[in-house]
Parts: structure tokens; sequence; C-alpha cells
């Protein structure tokens, strides 16, 4: 009777939630002046081959500076293995979002590991303390129509929020969202949220509100 190869799963589960485990770094804190910070990627190989791990960073703009850019770590089997990245950002306050992005690429024996993604983790907790942002919704030339499409030329006199954050205040929402709110001709308030959600409030009289 010929015997059957039975492959265990473990450790290749294992390796897979060690490997997004070590992609969580440590929040950085958010402050009122530009900041440099260091942060180490931990990689962990379960498997009894070796394995090789790519790890990339994509800065959004010129703000960010990330060094190295990227690693690439080759670990024999069950072995174990860091890379340090130091972060600089230009900016402060809520202007350091959008947050730059880590990509982890594994293979082993030529098949693929894991790909996966992460945004660098902002603390903004302690510069919400006292922060109360304001938006002016314009009046617009005609009531626009609620259908959740933003292809009416009337939604560009809009006003246009973004930069929306996580809802724990632990850096920028993982969906990038814009809401535009514009007063229309009978004074209602109307507004859409990424051309997707659309509504419409009773009438305001003050046009300054809180977003």
């Amino acid at each position: 009777m010929r015997g059957q190869l039975k492959l265990d799963p473990w450790p290749y589960a294992a390796t897979i939630q060690t490997l997004r485990e070590g992609m969580k770094l440590d929040p950085v804190v958010a402050s009122d002046k530009p900041f440099t910070v260091t942060r180490t990627v931990k990689v962990a190989n379960l498997l009894p081959a070796p394995m090789t791990v790519a790890i990339n960073w994509k800065t959004p703009d010129a703000r960010w500076s990330i060094k190295p850019e990227s690693s690439q770590l080759l670990l024999p089997a069950r072995q174990n293995a860091t890379a340090d990245f130091e972060i600089t950002c230009s900016a402060s306050g809520l202007d350091a979002m959008p947050v730059p992005m880590l990509t982890m690429t594994a293979t082993s024996d030529g098949a693929s590991v894991l790909t996966e993604s992460e945004l660098l983790p902002l603390n903004l907790r302690p510069l919400l303390a006292n922060y109360c942002p304001v938006a002016n919704v314009p009046p617009l030339a005609a009531d626009p129509k609620i259908d959740g499409v933003l292809d009416e030329p009337v939604w560009k006199e809009a006003a246009a929020l973004g930069r929306f954050m996580d809802i724990n205040g632990m850096g920028q929402a993982p969906v990038a969202t814009e809401v535009r709110l514009g007063r229309g001709a009978r004074g209602s308030t109307s507004g859409s949220s990424a051309g997707t959600r659309t509504w419409r409030t009773s009438s305001p009289r003050n046009p300054r509100r809180r977003a």
C-alpha cells in the first residue's frame, strides 16, 4: 500500500499569524512638532524551509521620509530576524496625515506565504483633547439631486471635507472618504459622502457647522 505524505498545516498558519503580528508597529505619537522615530519590524520563520521576506514602505508625499525604504531578509528554517526603520515626518499635528504604508511579502520555495499591507499607526489622541474642527457650509446655487452621484456641477460649490481619522483616534481611517456639504437654495443642508451616501437636514440658520 502506497503511503501518503501529509503536510502539517500548523507551521504555515503559525508563520502567517506571526508575520502579521510583526507588522503591527508601536504607534507613533503625533505632536505639535516634526519628529523622527525608529520602529522595528519583527519576522519569524516557523517553516521547515528557508523563507524570504521583503519589506517595503510607501510614503504619501515628501513630508515623510523612511530609511531604508525597503529591506529584504533571508531567513533559514525556524529562524527569526528584525529590520529597523528610521521614520521622519516634517509635518506636525493633523498635517501628518496621510501616513506611510508598510507592505510585507513573504515567499518560501517559490510559493507565496503572505502579502499584506498596514498603515503606520499614528496616535492622535493627545492632539484631539481640545480639538474641535469647524466647517464653513457655503450656499449652493441650486438644490442638488440626492441620489448618491456627484456628477452635478453644483456639488463643486460645496465644502469638501476629508482626512478623516480612525474612530479610536489612532491614525487615518482605513478607507479614504470625502464629504461635501452645502446649503441648498431653499435653506436645507445637503451632503454627500464619497458619492455613495447623501442626506438632507432641516434648514439651519448658522452656516458654520462642526464637522
